[in-house]
Order: C-alpha cells, then sequence, then structure tokens
C-alpha cells in the first residue's frame, strides 16, 4: 500500500504544480496581433515543477532498487504488483477511476462550453480550461489511491 500511496501523492503534487505553471504562463504571456509579437515566461511553478519531477524521480528510483518495496517497479509506477492479489485490486481500482473519470470529463465538456459564453477575457477562459483539466487529473489520482486503499483494507 506503500508504493501506491508514495505514487499517486508524488503524481498528484507534480501535476498541481504543472497546472499552477500552465495558468502562470497564460496570466503573463503577451500578444500582439500588429505586427505579430507574443513573448511569455516561466515562473516560478515552472521551477517548482521541474524541481519536483527531478526530486520525484530519484526517490522512485531508490523505492525501485530498496530490497523490501512491496514490489514497486520504477517502469510499472503504480501499477507495479506484488502478487495475483494487488494485480487484482489494480485492475479494479483503474477501472473504478475510469467510469468516475468519463462522466466527470462529460459534465467538465459542457462545463467549459457554458464558461465560454460567459468569460470575456480569453486569458481567465484559458486558465480556468487549465485548471479544470488539472484539477480533474488531480481527482483521478485521488479516485484511483483512495479506491487501491479501501479494495486493499477490504481483502
Amino acid at each position: 500500500m506503500k508504493k501506491i500511496i508514495f505514487e499517486q501523492t508524488g503524481n498528484m503534487i507534480m501535476i498541481l504544480f504543472l497546472t499552477l505553471g500552465m495558468i502562470q504562463t497564460v496570466l503573463n504571456a503577451t500578444v500582439k496581433e500588429d505586427p505579430i509579437f507574443f513573448s511569455f515566461e516561466f515562473g516560478i511553478f515552472w521551477f517548482l515543477f521541474v524541481g519536483w519531477f527531478i526530486v520525484f524521480s530519484i526517490a522512485r528510483f531508490l523505492y525501485g532498487k530498496k530490497l523490501h518495496n512491496e514490489g514497486y517497479s520504477t517502469k510499472k509506477g503504480e501499477f507495479s504488483t506484488q502478487d495475483e492479489r494487488e494485480e487484482l485490486i489494480s485492475k479494479k481500482a483503474s477501472l473504478i477511476t475510469f467510469k468516475m473519470l468519463i462522466p466527470l470529463w462529460v459534465v467538465l465538456l459542457f462545463l467549459c462550453f457554458g464558461l465560454s459564453l460567459l468569460f470575456t477575457d480569453i486569458k481567465t477562459f484559458q486558465s480556468t480550461i487549465i485548471g479544470i483539466l488539472g484539477g480533474s487529473l488531480i481527482i483521478s489520482f485521488l479516485t484511483h489511491l483512495v479506491a487501491w486503499i479501501t479494495l486493499d483494507l477490504k481483502d
């Protein structure tokens, strides 16, 4: 169970920094049409993202090399299994996540459509869409984590 908590927590933090970095870039971007010119900058969240990516990659590598790592594989990540029971739990948790994610994205698609009619500022709309997509990815990682833990404790 530790490997799932480790992997999903790391993934959620990485997506959070990535989402915030993208939003920050969109909000700070400059676009001019005549003559065509654009500029953007990478803010603190991009550095946090890159830093976390490096730290998390090293941590994953070290955790994979650890002797008592519950069958954790760096290549398989959260789909690493120690036995058939964990493989079944992993498949069920993935199915639960998939069943949650598709209806969520359908709702978010309609929400994006509705928001596009409300927002007049394109940067606000773009930031909102990025935030919605990043948030849905974090929710999916959290769903997988909760489903995996619940199924593991049930058996």
